[in-house]
């Protein structure tokens, strides 16, 4: 009786002792669960957080306008806030495109003296934008996963390729060329582009937005000493893939309000979906010996991304799926009933935020700017203050 009783014993310390690891576990297990999904339930929204505003706000910002990665989106947002502001740019005499070696081809407005902002196509170039810039100015970088960037470039140049007679015989008149067609066709992979910053159509385009010597493609000592310096003077990077994470991350490093960075999404080209990439090309598409600059310089930018220190934050990703929804809301429903019924917008206090009201003016920028941004930012450039 006492064997069993002692057997009985053991069984029940050893059942403790699983029971007690496998509370550990899952415990754990939820604590990780929570912080990676978009899960608002876990905090009550109607009710103040602990939000406290920096005391440095930056007025003055750089932005290299690269293709193909949000850019006009973004190109919205700061062009929002420099009319609002009444900011001082720097800003092409015609057209999109900003050439630092054209000195009489842009000019700096509304006002004399340094620009304050800067949000064109046009190559980075530190030692111009610190001589035209304030001093002060911090850089928003842009980019977008290579392949991504490459599928969606695909659809929006392939009207010119075709004006180009680029694309051959084999496509119809109104075809856009699979990725596949592309990556096995080095006259289009590789073409030459006569207009705007970049030299090529597809190849290291986002390097050279960065300023890199497209003469210098081959040289992987001169790619990785580009990229490493060009990083060292980034202040906010903007991925595509996490757009609104990476706004929201603007606005806490620039003392912004959520007025600051909500946005209209814009989209240049109508959206075409052609057969997907095939994995050998996606792969020959990567491989460094057709695409490693760019590769490179995301994989770079990428991970800069993710070890920052506003990820930290336990409820961060929360408040991710909290300003999406909210910035959804605004863009389709409130702002154009508003619009309609010359109220403004209310959005009541949250977890991450004082109440918000936004005027009528705030969404005819927000709603209206889009169909002729560049014409109405130059309006506003040239007209003297």
């Amino acid at each position: 009786m006492a064997r069993i009783t002692s057997w009985r014993k053991c069984y029940i310390g050893i059942a403790a002792l699983i029971f007690g690891l496998l509370a550990s576990y899952y415990s754990y297990q939820s604590s990780t669960y929570r912080k990676v999904k978009l899960n608002l339930n876990v905090i009550d929204l109607s009710k103040p957080g602990n939000f406290v505003t920096p005391k440095t706000t930056v007025h003055h910002f750089a932005m290299t306008k690269v293709s193909k990665t949000g850019s006009t989106t973004m190109f919205g947002v700061l062009a929002r806030r420099i009319i609002q502001y009444k900011l001082n740019l720097v800003i092409p005499k015609s057209g999109a495109f900003l050439f630092w070696n054209r000195p009489n081809s842009w000019k700096i407005g509304p006002r004399s003296g340094r620009a304050e902002a800067l949000i064109h196509h046009s190559l980075y170039n530190k030692t111009m934008m610190d001589e035209v810039l304030e001093p002060d100015y911090k850089y928003i970088a842009l980019a977008r996963e290579p392949v991504s960037w490459f599928l969606s470039a695909i659809n929006y140049y392939t009207p010119y390729l075709r004006k180009k007679k680029l694309l051959g015989h084999n496509l119809s008149l109104h075809q856009t060329p699979s990725a596949d067609y592309v990556v096995t066709n080095k006259n289009l992979l590789y073409a030459p582009k006569s207009f705007g910053n970049a030299q090529t159509y597809f190849h290291l385009v986002q390097l050279q937005f960065t300023g890199f010597d497209y003469r210098e493609k081959d040289n992987l000592s001169a790619i990785n000493q580009h990229i490493a310096s060009y990083i060292s003077n980034v202040d906010v990077i903007i991925l595509t893939e996490v757009y609104d994470a990476s706004l929201l991350i603007l606005k806490k490093r620039f003392s912004w309000s959520y007025q600051d960075i909500f946005y209209t999404k814009l989209v240049v080209g109508k959206p075409k979906h052609g057969p997907p990439i095939s994995e050998k090309n996606r792969k020959t598409l990567l491989s460094p010996e057709v695409n490693l600059g760019d590769k490179l310089l995301y994989d770079r930018l990428n991970e800069t991304w993710w070890k920052q220190p506003e990820l930290e934050d336990y409820y961060f990703w929360d408040e991710v799926a909290y300003f999406s929804q909210i910035n959804l809301n605004l863009t389709k429903v409130w702002c154009p009933q508003a619009l309609k019924s010359y109220n403004p917008v209310t959005i009541p206090e949250s977890y991450w935020h004082e109440e918000l009201t936004l005027s009528l003016r705030f969404c005819k920028l927000l709603i209206r700017f889009s169909s002729k941004k560049y014409k109405r930012l130059r309006e506003y450039a040239f007209t003297k203050r």
